[in-house]
C-alpha cells in the first residue's frame, strides 16, 4: 500500500483511510454494514443517541478502571519509542510514525 501510496496509484478512498494527515475526533460505524468502517456516522442526526450511549460506556469504562483515558502526546512517544527501541525503519515503524501524526 505503502508503495502505491507513493507512486499515486491509491483512490480517494484508501488515500482517506490509510493515509490522512489527522482522524476525527468521534468514530461510529455500522460494522456489520460497513465492515471496512467507510462511512462515519459519527455527525448524523440519526445516530446521535448512539453515539450518546457510547460515550456514556466509555466514560463508565473510565471511571470503573481508573483508566483515564487518552494518553498526552509524551506519554505516546513514550511508549512508542520504548516499543521501537532498535527497530527504526520498516512497516511497523513506519506505521508508528503515521499514527503519532494522528494522535
Amino acid at each position: 500500500m505503502r508503495e502505491l501510496h507513493g507512486q499515486g496509484k491509491l483512490n480517494d478512498l484508501a488515500e482517506n483511510l490509510l493515509f490522512s494527515d489527522n482522524r476525527p475526533a468521534e468514530e461510529l460505524y455500522m460494522f456489520g454494514q460497513d465492515p471496512w468502517q467507510i462511512k462515519n456516522l459519527a455527525n448524523d442526526p440519526e445516530y446521535a443517541s448512539v453515539l450518546k450511549k457510547h460515550r456514556q460506556h466509555l466514560e463508565e469504562w473510565i471511571q470503573n478502571t481508573g483508566d483515564p483515558g487518552p494518553e498526552s502526546v509524551e506519554v505516546y512517544i513514550i511508549e512508542t519509542d520504548d516499543q521501537l527501541r532498535g527497530k527504526r525503519q520498516g512497516p511497523y515503524y513506519e506505521n508508528t510514525q503515521i499514527y503519532l501524526k494522528w494522535f
